[in-house]
Formats: structure tokens, sequence, C-alpha cells
């Protein structure tokens, strides 16, 4: 079944989707260090045709594991970053595609979201996942999907995170 898109002549083809209900503590190893969630989150797509296109829609909760640090994501397609989802290369300045500026607390959580459309121009299976960017030069661990603090109390949380994937027809 395909859902025509108003007036565009497009339709969605197929869409997919992972969402991680649990917690993840994963670490990252050097200053400016990166490491990619294929493992633990992540949404794999065939497309039915060269042309299409796919719209990655992530919503996800990663913050550093201690306070006053903060990282960065980038989003990854077979592992690699995508060109066009990064920010543009200047100086020692780390490209990334989104970045979280403030400083979590021991009870607060990061939400985080990142929508992109891609042109993968392939018919094997794609997968897209996040990376986490060590943005200060010393995070060493990062969390998924609950505070720093994870107390056992109603003032805390415990989140989930996704990952959508949805095939378009090209044009």
């Amino acid at each position: 079944m395909s859902v025509s898109l108003y007036g565009s002549g497009q339709t969605v083809i197929q869409v997919v989707q992972t969402v991680k209900n649990d917690t993840y503590t994963g670490s990252i190893s050097g200053t400016g260090g990166v490491t990619n969630l294929g493992s633990v989150f992540q949404v794999s797509i065939t497309p039915q045709s060269t042309t299409s296109k796919i719209l990655i829609l992530a919503t996800f909760n990663i913050s550093s594991a201690s306070v006053n640090q903060s990282v960065d994501y980038i989003l990854t397609k077979n592992g690699t970053p995508i060109t066009g989802a990064i920010g543009t290369a200047s100086s020692t300045r780390t490209s990334v595609t989104s970045g979280f500026s403030a400083y979590p607390t021991n009870y607060s959580s990061t939400t985080s979201t990142i929508n992109y459309l891609d042109s993968p121009n392939t018919t094997s299976p794609v997968v897209y996942s996040i990376s986490v960017h060590d943005a200060w030069g010393g995070v060493t661990s990062f969390i998924m999907n609950k505070t720093i603090s994870d107390a056992d109390a109603a003032y805390t949380s415990r989140l989930a995170s996704m990952i959508t994937a949805m095939e378009i027809s090209g044009s």
C-alpha cells in the first residue's frame, strides 16, 4: 500500500521504525571521540527504487553521563556521517548534525530531533543511526533514555527514543 502526498505526485512507499525503550550507557574514547550507536539504535530500510528518497525522523534522549559536559550528534548512513546532514567544516571545528549546548543536571534529560531527506541511490539495505561526539574534550561516557542520577524517584524519568525511515517515491 502506498500513500499519495497531495499535489506532489509522490507517494510514501514504506515506513520502518525502531523504538528503544530501555536505557543504555556508552563510552567515548579520546578527546573529541565519536561512538556510533548502530548496534543499539538504528533503522534499516531497503529502497524499492534507486530514485527513492528516504526521510529520516529521529527523536532521541542522549546526554553526557556527567554534569557540566555535553555531546553532539551525527546522523550516519551505513556507519558513515552523511555529508549533507552535517555542518560545513571550518578550521578545527567539528562538523555535526545537531548539538547539545546546555549542561545536563543530575535530574534532567536531553531530547534532540533530527529530520533529514536522503537520496541513497540504491536498492540495497541502508542503515541509519546516530553517532555521539565528545563536544568538550573529556566526555568519557554518555547515557540514553535516563537521567544522570537515575534515582528511583518520581522526579526522574525514563524515556523512549525512536528513529523512523520513510521511503518516498522519486519525482
